[in-house]
């Protein structure tokens, strides 16, 4: 009898613990998922605070080509004037900046570091202006219609699938997660087939080429080439690997759990 108590009692404990240590486990799992959940939302805040679609300097960008002023219907000189209290506010930052380079040594850190601290507060007063200025000189339907421009301009550069995923688009359209997580498994399968079908592409119009040479010339360029190297894909940088990096590792952490 006491021996089975004995019994008893140690796989009440050995049961207790194996449960605080999965416990323990799952709370340490939801920390990293935590943390990782935070550098990505501040990683997608920076890029679309430095390149999202609706910055001033995007916008008034894209009003100086002549391709987006003909969309607008406007009179490019008409524009233009209106747009130069625009420069005269971009003239005197440059000034400011200037200024302020030839008041620090950036060879010393502590000047360099309040440089750049006070430098972006100049660029962030210059975006300030820019939007103003902008705001005044355009009527609300154009103001509205380069902006259109300028989110198509983005999803055309990086893809709709994730401008979706990872601009402001996403809170815009209400995506759920579920929509989301589709909308990562679909990009992933559209993107292998679309770097299929291009380096299909790419040998039939190299040979293509190499029928205009003459048997001499592809030996020559033979030995020019060497021996066949398969590059790695060559895909456009994102704007957002790093936030795909975050949000990888948690997808990564809670697979862990399954």
């Amino acid at each position: 009898m006491k021996r089975a108590h004995t019994i008893l009692r140690f796989s009440f404990l050995t049961l207790f613990c194996s449960l605080f240590a999965f416990d323990s486990v799952t709370a340490q799992q939801q920390s990293v998922i935590d943390s990782l959940q935070k550098q990505a939302d501040r990683e997608r805040e920076r890029v679309l605070k430095s390149q999202g679609p609706a910055l001033p300097r995007t916008l008034l960008n894209l009003l100086r080509r002549q391709d987006v002023i003909d969309d607008l219907g406007v009179d490019a000189t008409d524009l233009r004037n209106r747009l130069k209290g625009i420069q005269s506010v971009e003239t005197e930052y440059g000034k400011k900046r200037s200024e302020l380079y030839k008041q620090f040594d950036l060879s010393k850190p502590e000047e360099s570091k309040e440089y750049y601290k006070q430098t972006k507060e100049l660029e962030a007063e210059l975006e300030k202006n820019r939007k103003e200025a902008i705001e005044e000189v355009l009527t609300p339907e154009e103001y509205k219609r380069v902006l259109q421009i300028s989110v198509r301009k983005m999803i055309k550069s990086y893809g709709l699938s994730e401008i979706l995923i990872y601009s402001d688009l996403r809170e815009k359209l209400s995506l759920s997660d579920r929509q989301l997580e589709n909308l990562r498994k679909e990009a992933e399968i559209i993107m292998a087939e679309k770097e299929r079908r291009l380096k299909k592409m790419e040998a039939e119009f190299d040979n293509k080429v190499l029928e205009l040479l003459s048997i001499q010339q592809k030996l020559k360029l033979q030995e020019v080439v060497g021996r066949t190297y398969e590059h790695p894909p060559n895909r456009n940088a994102s704007i957002f690997s790093n936030v795909k990096y975050y949000e990888k590792r948690i997808r990564d952490e809670i697979e862990k759990n399954k």
